[in-house]
């Protein structure tokens, strides 16, 4: 059995879907959502759920998300390539030996409202 959880900082479990068998969480993440108090609310997912749907359904939710982008979302992508990074703060560093090889990963967050996410999701004709 595999489930989608949604927790609160300390770890309480708020709600929770199972998965499909022959699906993969990505269609659970606004059903898991529904229902759950989301006005204001900050909504931290992987890479995985920066999708154009889900992000048009916070905004309307008025919930506010971290999303992390990777190069499935190019556009977006080139977008916050554009942001000053070199001007925001360091927020962790890791640096640790997996698969036989050194991780480094850094983690900076910025807040910003004049990137082009969420795009409107076209109908299918």
């Amino acid at each position: 059995m595999w489930l989608l959880a949604a927790m609160d900082h300390g770890g309480t479990v708020l709600a929770q879907r199972q998965i499909d068998t022959k699906s993969n969480e990505t269609p659970a993440f606004i059903p898991l959502l529904d229902g759950l108090a989301g006005e204001n609310t900050v909504v931290t997912a992987d890479a995985a759920h920066t999708q154009h749907a889900n992000g048009i359904w916070l905004r309307e939710h008025h919930a506010h998300c971290i999303a992390v982008v990777k190069g499935n979302h190019p556009g977006l992508l080139r977008q916050s390539r554009q942001l000053p990074w070199a001007d925001i703060g360091l927020d962790h560093k890791d640096r640790s030996k997996s698969r036989g090889r050194l991780e480094v990963r850094h983690l900076k967050t910025a807040v910003f409202r004049h990137l082009d996410y969420p795009v409107p999701v076209k109908p299918c004709a």
